[in-house]
């Protein structure tokens, strides 16, 4: 755009006629002149300034996804960690009511002669240990519902409840690795701000380079000059106006030698973001793989303590199984269960890991459209 402005000035002097020797003594000028100028060529720069600028906003709505996503990340994270916690605190329950029932077994075969004294104390220890482990389940319950509450922007202490998932073990069929990296390398916004970045650099750079080019400027005015305070005689120009720097001290030089360094980085760090996001994804993948072998393998695990709990309860009411049999068996059981839930919960926290990081968190919601080509 043109640029328009006003001056005004005013002045008290003895100006000298140099082609008649009288004195005219001393006089007040006073001039109020609007003026205008475009520039009309400087070699491209302030195109280049635009392109920067365009590539800047660019960027920082790409950061702005970024932050979307890394948000919503850490909400689905706290929120399936406070899932487990809910789930384990159910098994804590459970396991406490086990204990109590097995007090209340020992304590009956005791009553008949048929065990010793030992049998329930080994029960209440097991006992006062699971009511131990109910108390740490409560808390770690209020642990992650604030962790979950701060990642989701409420106060601590917000009462809030929260949906569960289905107790299947899930499953999701997953494309091959190289088209999940190209999906990456499409999606994650750290990828479209280090493109931009080298946009910016690019801009930088052709700026540098129009440094070296004259500008040319087209000037235009309209005031007023006289000697009173109103000044009355009309004045204007029109004209162009051209400048050429010759020598700078080899400013521009140095200019244009940072330019290209900055764009020579910034390419570098665009590599270096593609190859941490490649490995971003390569992790969450076999981790989703890894997740999904843990489900089943914990599935399996809990349906055997389960049957080996329920033997062992049955031997030990029969007279043919010991209390530390029953202990053990049922210790398995619940860290069976505690591992299934874990794994489950693992497969969920994996899976919106690896949403992030191919980057489809949140991706219909972005406010950015219009991606940086490589």
């Amino acid at each position: 755009m043109p640029t328009v402005g006003f001056t005004s000035g005013a002045a008290k002097g003895n100006p000298a006629e140099l082609d008649t020797k009288v004195d005219a003594g001393v006089e007040n000028t006073f001039d109020a002149v609007f003026g205008v100028r475009y520039l009309l060529f400087d070699g491209g720069g302030r195109e280049a300034r635009v392109q920067g600028a365009a590539a800047e906003l660019l960027a920082a709505n790409f950061r702005h996804n970024a932050v979307l996503q890394d948000v919503a990340l850490s909400v689905e994270e706290g929120y399936y960690d406070l899932l487990a916690a809910q789930r384990l605190r159910e098994v804590a329950i459970e396991t406490v009511k086990q204990r109590d029932y097995h007090v209340q077994i020992a304590e009956a075969r005791h009553r008949m002669g048929l065990v010793a004294k030992s049998d329930i104390l080994k029960a209440q220890t097991e006992k006062a240990d699971a009511d131990l482990g109910l108390v740490q389940a409560e808390n770690a319950v209020h642990l992650a519902k604030g962790r979950l509450a701060s990642a989701m922007g409420l106060r601590v202490s917000e009462p809030f409840e929260i949906a569960d998932v289905p107790d299947a073990n899930p499953q999701q069929e997953l494309a091959d690795i190289e088209s999940l990296l190209d999906e990456a390398a499409r999606n994650r916004p750290e990828l479209q701000v280090a493109l931009a970045q080298i946009e910016v650099q690019h801009a930088g750079v052709k700026a540098a380079e129009a440094s070296f080019w004259p500008t040319l400027s087209f000037d235009a005015g309209l005031g007023w000059l006289g000697r009173t305070f109103f000044p009355s005689q009309n004045q204007w120009n029109v004209g162009a106006a051209l400048d050429a720097p010759l020598f700078t001290g080899f400013d521009r030089t140095y200019q244009l030698h940072r330019a290209k360094a900055d764009l020579a980085r910034a390419i570098a760090d665009q590599r270096g973001v593609l190859q941490g996001v490649e490995l971003e994804v390569w992790t969450a993948y076999w981790q989703i793989m890894e997740s999904s072998q843990a489900v089943e393998a914990a599935s399996r695990f809990v349906a055997s303590a389960e049957e080996s709990a329920r033997v062992a309860e049955g031997e030990y009411k029969n007279g043919t199984g010991s209390m530390i049999e029953l202990i053990d068996a049922q210790t398995a059981h619940t860290a069976a269960r505690t591992r299934l839930i874990q794994a489950r919960l693992d497969w969920y926290t994996a899976m919106a890991r690896f949403e992030r990081a191919v980057g489809r968190t949140m991706a219909s919601e972005g406010i950015v459209t219009e991606k940086v080509k490589p």
